[in-house]
C-alpha cells in the first residue's frame, strides 16, 4: 500500500482499529536521526505522531510513541514538537527495546528514511525473519520516508512481519 504524496501516515492507524482485536496494544517507532532534516520528513513525522496518539485515545486503543536514533526514547504528547533530527539510525537496538517493554505489542509501527541496517533479509545475519519469527503474535508496520528510505527492504519486512507497507517520495 503506498501514499506518495502523503503528508501524514496515521491512516494506519484506521487499518489497525478495523481489525476489530481487543486488546490491541501499538507501539509506534520514528527515525529521527540527521537525514530526517531533509525536506518536510520531520514535520511529516510529528504529524503523524500526534494524529496517531488522539486516534488511538479515541478508540481507548493502548498505544506508546518512541523516537530513535541509535535507541529509542519514549515520549508523550507534548514532547513530540520538541524532537530534532540528529545523529544515526540503528533500527536494531530500537526494535530490541521496544520488544523488551512492550512484549504485549500487537503492532508496531516503524516510520524512517534510513535503510534497515542492520537487518538482512533472507540470508546474512541478523536476518529479519529470524526477528520477527521471536514475536510473530506482533505485525510489523512499515513507513518509508523520502527518497532515501530503504522501500524494498521496508516493503519485504511489512511482508514477513505480517503488516501494511507505505511510503512516500
Amino acid at each position: 500500500m503506498t501514499d506518495s504524496k502523503s503528508s501524514r501516515f496515521d491512516s494506519i492507524i484506521h487499518f489497525i482499529l478495523a481489525r476489530g482485536d481487543p486488546g490491541l496494544r501499538i507501539v509506534v517507532l520514528g527515525d529521527v536521526s540527521g537525514s530526517m532534516s531533509i525536506g518536510n520528513q520531520m514535520n511529516i513525522l510529528r504529524l503523524s505522531f500526534k494524529l496517531m496518539l488522539d486516534n488511538c485515545h479515541a478508540h481507548n486503543c493502548k498505544i506508546s510513541l518512541a523516537s530513535w536514533n541509535t535507541t529509542p526514547e519514549w515520549c508523550t504528547k507534548t514532547w513530540i514538537d520538541s524532537r530534532r533530527a540528529d545523529g544515526s539510525t540503528y533500527v536494531l537496538s530500537a526494535l530490541i527495546e521496544c520488544m523488551l517493554h512492550y512484549s504485549n505489542a500487537t503492532d508496531v509501527i516503524v516510520m524512517g528514511d534510513s535503510d534497515m541496517t542492520p537487518f538482512y533479509i533472507h540470508q546474512g545475519s541478523p536476518r529479519w525473519e529470524e526477528f520477527h519469527g521471536q514475536y510473530s503474535a506482533t505485525k510489523f508496520h512499515f513507513i518509508a520516508l523520502g527518497l532515501t528510505a530503504s522501500h524494498a527492504s521496508m516493503e519485504t519486512m511489512a511482508l514477513i512481519g505480517n503488516g501494511i507497507y507505505k511510503e512516500t517520495t
